[in-house]
């Protein structure tokens, strides 16, 4: 078993019965915190793309994926991934705001999850070598 998943599984191990995933991850610290995050990163995004990773509330987290990711520096894959997820935060971030002025928004999301779907493949490109960078990130911290 990696260390990226020994962490995940303790982490989710610690989960309490009652606390949003907002509450788990902020609860966790910042090592076990990279690993949930990027672990659900790539699940969620090998299984069903960027619109599988929002639909199911992981991009929840998005802030402290991408600060995470800078902070520690996770290579040229984790470049990679940083670019792709700021694009996928801004494309939110407008529907968002779409949201909070329109009611009839459904064109603007369908927008939104065809953009953010594009970058599937670009994730797919790189996702093992992500993984890899992480695995070795994990080891030093």
């Amino acid at each position: 078993m990696s260390l990226h998943q020994k962490l995940m599984d303790d982490a989710y191990n610690s989960w309490g019965d009652n606390a949003s995933y907002e509450t788990f991850v902020d609860s966790l610290d910042e090592k076990h915190q990279l690993a949930v995050l990027t672990g659900n990163l790539n699940y969620q995004v090998e299984n069903g793309g960027f619109v599988q990773w929002d639909i199911n509330e992981y991009i929840s987290k998005i802030d402290l994926l991408i600060e995470l990711l800078k902070k520690h520096n996770v290579g040229k894959n984790g470049k990679i991934v940083i670019e792709i997820l700021e694009v996928v935060k801004d494309s939110k971030e407008d529907l968002e705001q779409i949201r909070e002025y329109d009611d009839e928004y459904e064109e603007e999301e369908e927008n939104y999850y065809e953009v953010i779907g594009m970058y599937d493949t670009e994730y797919y490109k790189v996702g093992n070598g992500f993984l890899k960078e992480v695995e070795e990130k994990l080891k030093k911290m």
